[in-house]
């Protein structure tokens, strides 16, 4: 048999198809005609450049999220592609960027507190974006175990959240770092429900043009949230600046959403704010049931 069947067609020839080759790519599968048998930095760097997209479009694409909010997903959805970071790759990467930049500040985005009061009684307490380091385990004997799960029993709680509670108590570390890596799910689960939001609020539209919007939407939140709770976390600021602070994250986010709304749908002033007014309230409360569901979950 022909060696050469199983590697590379003569030079000048697509080793894909065939094709004759007249440039750096195959006119007919589109392959290039680079080898893989070279130095594995060359493949590393090749990969890398696939992937965060050398060529200026991540960064250029990112900035035009704040500075154009809103045009950039129009433009893609109009055939503007190549000047572009597509969505789903754009999404990825500020995920990946999102949850490593979290897990650098020491910010844990969902922080345990347990103990026992002074009566011998456990408790957990849950908070988003919490510093430091996660709790110790409390130990308790199999006889306090047996009281605590009676105890939440009489109290009108079923067999599950005993189970959970004992989890968070006995294994706090563990629980959070579960929690943690679902989150990356929810962050999913967030897009297709931003989608639906405004697929029923702008039902002309095509679905795919809300499945862009809701990616590049996404990947305009992930470093503004990143940025809002490593400051709320490590800024000591006093109360009235905390409150001044989160009124500031709050009228942000919603004239982020409103301008992306002006920009992609071309909304008028007065509809794009009646429809934030509507999806900001119903998108933070559909991510709070899916935080507690997630968090469920992950602690049963």
């Amino acid at each position: 048999m022909n060696e050469t069947s199983h590697n590379a067609e003569p030079d000048g020839t697509c080793a894909n198809c065939g094709t004759p080759l007249s440039a750096q790519f195959c006119p007919e599968c589109g392959q290039s005609r680079d080898a893989l048998q070279r130095p594995f930095i060359g493949l590393a760097m090749d990969t890398l450049d696939g992937l965060f997209d050398w060529d200026g479009r991540f960064l250029t694409t990112l900035r035009q999220l704040y500075t154009r909010p809103g045009r950039v997903a129009r433009d893609y959805a109009d055939g503007c592609r190549a000047r572009f970071t597509p969505p789903v790759r754009l999404y990825v990467l500020v995920s990946l960027v999102f949850f490593s930049v979290m897990a650098l500040s020491g910010v844990r985005l969902i922080g345990l507190d347990v103990g026992q009061g002074s009566d011998n009684s456990a408790y957990v307490n849950a908070a988003p974006f919490q510093t430091g380091a996660p709790p110790e385990p409390v130990e308790f004997t199999a006889e306090q175990q047996a009281q605590y799960e009676e105890a939440m029993r009489d109290g009108g709680l079923d067999t599950l959240m005993p189970r959970m509670l004992g989890r968070a108590l006995s294994e706090p570390a563990d629980v959070e770092a579960s929690v943690n890596a679902a989150a990356s799910q929810v962050l999913i689960l967030m897009v297709a429900i931003l989608a639906l939001l405004n697929m029923a609020l702008h039902p002309r539209q095509p679905i795919i043009n809300h499945v862009i919007y809701a990616l590049y939407g996404h990947a305009a939140l992930l470093p503004f949230l990143a940025l809002s709770v490593i400051v709320t976390a490590y800024a000591p600021l006093p109360t009235l600046g905390s409150i001044a602070w989160l009124v500031i994250v709050l009228l942000a986010a919603f004239w982020g959403v409103w301008a992306f709304d002006r920009g992609f749908y071309k909304s008028s002033w007065w509809g794009a704010a009646l429809r934030t007014a509507i999806i900001a309230p119903v998108y933070s409360i559909l991510a709070l049931l899916a935080a507690l569901g997630m968090i469920i979950l992950v602690s049963a």
